[in-house]
């Protein structure tokens, strides 16, 4: 699977000695297969523990849990790619230009019997000092063919640019993954404020035409997400006023999913007002992150459905986004889409030994001896399941209305087949149910075209 670069002058001119080069960006086009495009979302994934015992890192439990499960579900979903929503590196005090290059090639060679290419983004850890970016770049050019625009990438691993968008054609639709650097918003960066300031202006300008001029699935991949529900205190949500203005440009483009990580567990998130899917993929390093991201402060699966996180209608934006199913376990996200549906599953373990020796996991924490939780899960069976499963039939860009049950802002619908009736439907799903299965007695097959207020048609057939 290969990649070409369609502004190949400007990736040339990338120098991973300087990062500061890399925020720029690039367009590429998949060159992959047409007929469907199955792939996993995650980030957070690449944790670490020190052994203090040892004075050693040790690779975290759930990322090589989370790496068991994909092995195991290979062969049933066929990834064909990684999209990685940031984290790919977290900071010890133990020797930092040491740990950088060993904590990333040996993340990365965790993936090596699934052999997919990982398309990564930036996370907060990521950028906390240049060698860190500069070490996730040199993996991606070094010994790499960037001389003509048809790449090759030497690795899987493939950070090409701190922000930068890849489109992957279907039959008859396209999917768009638009990625930008969400810590240019927020928090602790290697760079100046000054050239923050810039470089977000920049990186908006260019991801309001890269989106402009997509036409089919559009996603963007960040690190924050812009809601969620958080893993440290589950009932307080948590809303990135600082990611507005980029929100802004989603609903302006009408995108279809924001993915990305930061909270350390699995959650599907959803704006009635301007039907965004928000996913958030942390599943890999779930709890409070760090040395004890292997502890759960939560149980292992824990169902909020429908709690509602913010409403706000303003001049500038309207949203209503409510959290949908969040899981708070070792988990990845798995997409399928094809020219029929999409669909997309949180995947995460059942009973694991982790959950079942809580006490001693707690014990090593507090002792500072990590060794043997390595033991406990090597020898873990893994119950694999589908915690939470969403399936979106379309047409080209048309979504079945009674599969999303979750349109409150419909208008109205337009005729019905056979007959010119017209039917106005109000914010209720109840009511769009009854008024279906009322004519469904007089129709054998019906036909309704919704007209919504974010322009999209959907159809219920």
């Amino acid at each position: 699977m290969s990649l070409t670069c369609t502004n190949h002058a400007d990736i040339q001119t990338i120098d991973p000695n300087n990062p500061v080069t890399a925020y720029k960006g690039l367009d590429f086009t998949l060159n992959g297969d047409k007929n469907q495009a199955s792939f996993i979302v995650m980030g957070c994934w690449n944790s670490y523990c020190m052994n203090v015992a040892k004075g050693s890192f040790i690779q975290s439990s759930y990322q090589r849990l989370v790496v068991n499960m994909i092995e195991q579900c290979q062969k049933n979903i066929n990834a064909q790619y990684i999209i990685g929503a940031g984290d790919n590196h977290y900071n010890h005090p133990l020797g930092m230009q040491k740990s950088i290059k060993t904590i990333l090639d040996v993340g990365e060679q965790c993936f090596d019997k699934i052999n997919i290419p990982m398309y990564m983004s930036l996370g907060n850890h990521d950028i906390v000092n240049r060698d860190i970016l500069a070490e996730q770049l040199k993996k991606t050019y070094n010994n790499s063919d960037i001389t003509t625009p048809d790449i090759r990438f030497s690795s899987n691993w493939i950070l090409p640019s701190a922000y930068y968008h890849i489109n992957h054609k279907l039959n008859d639709s396209e999917i768009d993954f638009c990625y930008v650097e969400t810590s240019l918003f927020r928090g602790r960066h290697f760079l100046p404020e000054s050239t923050k300031i810039q470089l977000v202006r920049t990186m908006l300008k260019w991801l309001d035409s890269t989106l402009k001029r997509c036409k089919g699935i559009k996603c963007i991949v960040g690190h924050h997400p812009i809601f969620a529900v958080g893993h440290s205190d589950p009932d307080k949500p948590v809303i990135n006023k600082d990611l507005m203005t980029l929100y802004k440009l989603a609903i302006k483009h009408k995108i279809h999913f924001y993915f990305c990580a930061d909270e350390h567990n699995s959650q599907y998130i959803y704006d009635d007002t301007n039907d965004i899917h928000h996913i958030v993929a942390g599943g890999t390093a779930p709890g409070s992150g760090g040395d004890i991201a292997v502890v759960h402060d939560h149980p292992s699966d824990y169902h909020r459905p429908d709690i509602k996180i913010a409403s706000i209608n303003t001049e500038q934006i309207s949203y209503q986004v409510r959290s949908v199913f969040t899981f708070s376990g070792p988990s990845f996200i798995h997409f399928n889409i094809n020219n029929n549906e999409i669909d997309f599953r949180i995947k995460g373990i059942h009973d694991n030994i982790l959950h079942n020796n809580q006490e001693d996991i707690k014990y090593m924490c507090k002792t500072g001896y990590t060794g043997r939780l390595d033991i406990l899960k090597d020898r873990a069976k893994l119950d694999i399941k589908d915690y939470f499963v969403k399936k979106i039939p379309r047409r080209h860009n048309l979504m079945f209305l009674l599969d999303c049950k979750s349109y409150t802002h419909i208008q109205e619908v337009a005729k019905l087949v056979n007959t010119s009736k017209n039917i106005h439907i109000n914010t209720s799903v109840d009511d769009i149910n009854r008024k279906v299965k009322k004519h469904e007695k007089k129709y054998k097959k019906i036909n309704l075209m919704i007209i919504s207020d974010t322009g999209r048609g959907l159809v219920v057939v």
